[in-house]
């Protein structure tokens, strides 16, 4: 290696090294400020509900005989079983960071280092540690990949579990050691138990570029390729078929289904959404699924990159400039996009939402790949320009960015910061509660931005501070003092403004017997 090499080589370690602390430091910031009581999204506590589940050793638990008082969102109760309607990836990864790390505030910046390094290795292998000094930057620049990467959402989780997957694939293609195929196989699995659509596209992209270039290959190359990933994909599939089974008694019985079972795929009677406070049960067609999908994709163009307007686009026009740099791996990264997008049009379950175009957040990884194929060759460009033209050109660009991105800080994620900050000020209430306390809401607030939803019970309604939705009515509260003996009562109330206030109960009349038994309720 020469000078020049090795010089190379430490720039790019060294940028790898700063955009990796860089990136844990932001979305660590984030995630103990703006999310520090979880964002707006009514998926967190199904998240929780699993993961706290699966550290008990459990994949269910039994349901509460006061069972209409624990409502949580996301969590099913059957007859006898309440569990989590979402498949076991993201909690099982959850489940096993809290055992290490204590905090779940702490796994948004972990798992999204964990995702950037992946990221930096696929940048090393396909263009050299040249392109690693100025494509690590990228993720740092994208609002986007910082803001939902700092969630407890399952997004995060799955960028890590793809990005894995297809670096151990890119190692497959050029050692051909079919231990590689092991790791793919488990990123590419451990994605799909995540979130099996998104899991299922970029699967389904991996397989039509084998079969594009498979005249390339003789068939007995099949069994090396693919032995390693089928082994520990199929061990992937086989861990979720049995946790349906272990929860459903099917191993083909998803909870999602379950809990809703109009969530389909294909064009038929699926959930449509027109917006957010608007639920239709329209019939889903194509033209539906591409007005989704379109308004899906300009959200992505504008919230991708800090300082391009249209990052998307921008990055996926870098690729096809930069294609000849990585022609061996640059159809599987156009498939896996196309197949997004495709799946975008076909699975209509959500449309727009004021998180942005959050179901797209795994498409960071082909479009980062995108933009970084032709990195390079433009700050090469860039630095032929004059000095006082570069200079010129940067403070434009960051004047472009400021003013376009300010839409993403003020509108986009208005919503997230805004219940969040509420959901601080009813746990800062329930701190004030003197424990053990069992305190008591409203069933009018049952909804996304509810506490309960985000402050929920553990699975065993053992902890401290307990929360029951229910209405302000002395039986139901009798009712529940005689389940919950030696609690505190409180009472949680909310002004217009969803300003919160605890309220104690000392006395607590008579439970009539006949609301017992037509409510089946403890005595």
């Amino acid at each position: 290696m020469t000078d020049q090499e090795e010089l190379i080589v430490r720039r790019g370690k060294r940028s790898a090294l700063l955009a990796l602390v860089a990136v844990g430091l932001l979305t660590g910031a984030l995630s103990f400020t703006l999310f520090r009581y979880d964002s707006y999204n009514c998926d967190v506590p199904g998240y929780k509900f699993a993961a706290e589940t699966l550290l008990l050793g459990k994949t269910y638990v039994p349901v509460p005989k006061s069972r209409d008082f624990f409502r949580t969102w996301m969590v099913q109760q059957d007859r006898e079983r309440m569990y989590s309607r979402y498949p076991p990836g993201w909690p099982l990864l959850m489940a096993l960071l809290k055992t290490v790390l204590r905090e779940y505030r702490l796994l948004p910046p972990v798992v999204a280092m964990l995702g950037m390094c992946f990221y930096i290795l696929i940048i090393r292998d396909l263009f050299g540690w040249g392109a690693v000094r100025y494509a690590a930057w990228l993720p740092v620049l994208s609002p986007f990949f910082l803001f939902t990467g700092s969630t407890l959402l399952s997004h995060g989780a799955t960028f890590l579990f793809l990005s894995a997957g297809t670096w151990g694939w890119i190692k497959l293609e050029k050692t051909g050691d079919w231990r590689w195929g092991l790791l793919a196989g488990a990123g590419f699995g451990w994605a799909f138990i995540t979130r099996q659509l998104t899991g299922l596209f970029f699967i389904l992209g991996l397989i039509a570029y084998e079969l594009l270039t498979l005249k390339r290959r003789t068939w007995g190359d099949l069994p090396r390729r693919w032995g390693g990933a089928l082994l520990t994909g199929g061990a992937m599939l086989a861990l979720l078929l049995a946790y349906n089974h272990s929860i459903t008694g099917s191993a083909t019985s998803f909870p999602f289904l379950r809990y809703w079972p109009r969530d389909r795929i294909g064009f038929h009677q699926n959930l449509g959404r027109d917006s957010v406070s608007e639920v239709t049960r329209e019939e889903h067609t194509p033209a539906r699924g591409f007005r989704q999908m379109r308004w899906m994709y300009i959200r992505l163009d504008r919230w991708l990159f800090f300082l391009l307007p249209c990052g998307a686009s921008v990055a996926l026009l870098l690729g096809l400039l930069g294609y000849n740099r990585f022609r061996e791996q640059a159809s599987l990264f156009f498939l896996q996009t196309a197949f997004v997008i495709f799946g975008q049009v076909l699975f209509f379950s959500m449309g727009p939402c004021s998180g942005g175009p959050s179901y797209w957040y795994e498409l960071c990884l082909p479009l980062f790949v995108f933009a970084a194929a032709s990195t390079e060759k433009i700050v090469g460009l860039l630095k032929r320009v004059p000095r006082r033209g570069g200079i010129g050109l940067v403070a434009a660009l960051l004047l472009i960015g400021a003013l376009t991105r300010g839409e993403i800080y003020s509108d986009s994620w208005k919503l997230q910061a805004d219940t969040a900050y509420h959901n601080g000020m009813y746990a800062r209430c329930a701190e004030q509660a003197e424990k053990p306390a069992l305190v008591l809401l409203n069933a009018e607030l049952d909804y996304v931005g509810n506490p309960v939803a985000n402050l929920r019970n553990d699975p065993l309604l053992q902890n401290e501070v307990l929360f029951a939705i229910q209405p302000y009515q002395g039986e139901v509260i009798g009712a529940l003092r005689k389940h919950f003996p030696g609690r505190n009562l409180y009472f949680l109330t909310a002004d217009d403004n969803r300003i919160p206030a605890l309220h104690r109960l000392e006395e607590v009349p008579p439970v009539p017997e006949e609301y017992l038994r037509s409510r089946n309720l403890p005595r």
